[in-house]
């Protein structure tokens, strides 16, 4: 084998897996609705991710150091899967405006290009994070959650693994959907469709990471030698961190100008606050063999809540006392799932291959 084809062979195995294809495809269907999207907060909305979608894109360096390949190779493989990335975004924004005359498509196509320069241009010091010794980084960034928390192992391992991940999602979502409303004023005009746009799209770029660190923290606690029951309870209350950050931030959709809808709109925040651990814990400690009677029963009781409020059946106080009695299910029948869970499998993740350089299968 030559060195032409060792190097696309291993940009195939490393760069384009199975969990990198998936989110190209989302990167289509994101160009896909910025660029059909009205001239209003929907268009630069997705405008907005599609740009962030390029800006974070790049390979697995974990892949990279396993394998003991050079830094320039994986800055190599970077550039490529940005250029190969783009050019699939830029043809799927020109066949719809070929297709679409009246679609808006220069924001879109701005921004690919100027995320693609950028990546292109800024090439990792040696003095960037995840070049420096891996196992001093785990621990400062463990340290900057864990300053505060006496050094026992349930927050070294548990606490601080998933309240840095819950702070950070619900902390960054909310940032995004003040500063859309503070620029576009679609606040103004919310209605439960464009509420649930925003949610499933922010939901796919969280989902995976926010798997990942559940299961770790399951993995390391058991190999510790810690109860099941422990981790249930410690998850359980963990996933309360987005209820309580919306309920920070709900004063200021009160206060901003122009906010008539600030009751529906606090309303759909806590409705995922509360939806969004029961789903992510239960997928990812779901299998083949229980992955219909574990998911399912929460998943139809949360359809039916939300169809009953989208119908007006139910006011938002009663909504929301629908979806808190479901969590409190979830949080009472959750040691008896943990407790039939294989520890170092991945739940959906495994099915669709996102578990490369992750945990051992």
């Amino acid at each position: 084998m030559n060195r032409t084809t060792h190097e696309v062979a291993l940009f195939r195995q490393l760069a384009l897996n199975p969990n990198n294809v998936i989110m190209l495809v989302i990167g289509v269907v994101m160009a896909l609705m910025a660029t059909t999207a009205d001239s209003g907060w929907q268009h630069w909305f997705f405008t907005l991710l599609v740009v962030s979608y390029l800006l974070i894109c790049r390979p697995n360096f974990s892949d990279y150091r396993a394998l003991n390949l050079s830094r320039s190779q994986w800055v190599r493989h970077k550039r490529l899967m940005v250029v190969l990335y783009a050019a699939v975004l830029l043809a799927t924004v020109t066949l719809v405006e070929i297709l679409t005359p009246e679609a808006l498509a220069w924001p879109v196509t701005s921004g690919v290009v100027a995320a693609t320069g950028w990546q292109l241009l800024c090439r990792p010091r040696p003095s960037d994070s995840w070049a420096g010794n891996v196992t001093a980084r785990d621990t400062d960034e463990e340290a900057a959650i864990l300053k505060w928390l006496p050094p026992t192992p349930v927050n070294q391992i548990l606490r601080g693994m998933q309240l840095r991940i819950w702070a950070a999602t619900w902390f960054s979502f909310l940032v995004v959907v003040l500063l859309i409303s503070l620029v576009t004023g679609y606040f103004g005009e919310l209605m439960w469709m464009q509420g649930t746009t925003v949610i499933i799209v922010m939901g796919l770029f969280v989902s995976g990471p926010l798997m990942k660190v559940i299961g770790t923290s399951l993995d390391e606690w058991v190999a510790f030698g810690g109860t099941r029951h422990t981790w249930a309870r410690e998850t359980a209350l963990l996933g309360l961190t987005g209820p309580v950050v919306v309920a920070i931030f709900s004063p200021i959709f009160v206060l901003l100008p122009g906010l008539d809808q600030a009751a529906e709109a606090i309303t759909i925040l806590f409705s995922v606050a509360l939806l969004l651990p029961i789903l992510v814990i239960l997928l990812e400690l779901s299998d083949r063999n229980r992955i219909w009677w574990v998911s399912l029963p929460f998943t139809a009781v949360a359809f039916v809540a939300v169809a009953l409020r989208i119908r007006e059946n139910i006011g938002n106080p009663g909504f929301l006392l629908l979806l808190v009695l479901l969590y409190l299910a979830f949080a009472l029948a959750l040691p008896s799932i943990t407790r039939r869970h294989v520890v170092f499998t991945a739940g959906l993740r495994g099915w669709l291959g996102l578990t490369l350089g992750e945990r051992n299968r």
